[in-house]
């Protein structure tokens, strides 16, 4: 379903990311994380309000950046926390990419090959086990707001082998594209 998802350890895991380049970055530059998800952007905000450095705070009016990392020196939006719809036809210098999807669920791939029933029932499995990760339109506006640098920050596993090339065809190749620069180091 449409049913909003979290995953708790990804958004820590990504609230420690963005503490660190924001510490790293030159105050010129600026930083994107993406998600798929209301609720997971809600838990990265969430995360980012915690502790002594915090980045972000709960208003009246939702969540908001602090001002000091609000602005670039220039005044253009220095970080961005949302869906992909919060991101179309915007760039950043950096960008953090949560796709949420975890699970074990199979897909069979011995289905799309003949009748049509066969191909709806494929599309289900992959739809549920991938959601919004199989709508090529959203994938390719989160996938091109980077000026310099794309971090993908998941579950490896989900796109990876066989079903993940028939299922997601985008994140399975950014994978095997960062697998092979990583054996090239």
């Amino acid at each position: 379903g449409s049913s909003s998802r979290i995953r708790s350890a990804e958004a820590k895991c990504v609230a420690r990311r963005v503490r660190d380049l924001l510490a790293q970055l030159p105050t010129d530059k600026s930083l994107g994380v993406i998600t798929f998800y209301a609720a997971q952007r809600d838990e990265i905000l969430k995360e980012l309000a915690k502790g002594p450095l915090a980045i972000t705070e709960r208003s009246d009016e939702g969540w908001r950046i602090l001002s000091e990392y609000a602005t670039t020196d220039d005044g253009a939006e220095r970080l961005r926390v949302g869906t992909v719809d919060a991101f179309q036809g915007k760039e950043f210098d950096v960008v953090l990419l949560s796709t949420v999807r975890s699970n074990r669920m199979s897909v069979d791939l011995d289905l799309p090959n003949s009748d049509d029933s066969e191909q709806v029932e494929f599309e289900r499995q992959a739809s549920a086990k991938y959601g919004h990760l199989r709508s090529a339109n959203r994938l390719n506006v989160a996938m091109s707001r980077q000026r310099r640098l794309l971090v993908a920050i998941g579950d490896k596993a989900m796109f990876q082998g066989r079903v993940a090339q028939v299922s997601v065809p985008e994140m399975h190749a950014f994978v095997e594209l960062c697998e092979e620069e990583a054996a090239r180091v």
